[in-house]
């Protein structure tokens, strides 16, 4: 009898610890399916400004609007054009995935031609 209880504690030991390898492996898929996810909708914000950003200084050159916006749902960015002086301006897009915001800043100038870009950082 005691044979057989040891066996049957030897088992349920073992097959602890697997269930538990399992849960840890099931969890860690999870929250990597999820760090993706994040990432993918950081990328896709930042594109869709960068995208936004491409379209004022189109805008500034073809029509001289100075705002606007894009929304192909669930990606919306909008974007803001504002004179510095001059032939300078300072172009500000907001790219929006999914409650996740990444934004680009651009200063440029424009000879009523053509538009030349000085500096393009992304926020």
């Amino acid at each position: 009898m005691e044979r057989g209880f040891a066996s049957l504690m030897i088992v349920v030991i073992v097959l602890s610890l697997t269930l538990v390898t399992a849960l840890a492996l099931a969890e860690g898929g999870i929250v990597g399916a999820k760090d993706d996810r994040l990432r993918t909708n950081r990328i896709q914000a930042l594109f869709s400004a960068s995208a936004c950003a491409e379209v004022a200084l189109l805008s500034l050159r073809d029509s001289g609007s100075l705002a606007g916006s894009i929304s192909d749902a669930p990606i919306e960015c909008t974007y803001s054009i504002m004179n510095l002086g001059g032939e300078t301006y300072s172009v500000h897009a907001t790219g929006t995935k999914s409650a996740i915001t990444r934004s680009v800043s651009i200063t440029a100038s424009f000879d009523g031609s053509q538009v030349l870009v000085s500096n393009w950082s992304n926020n």
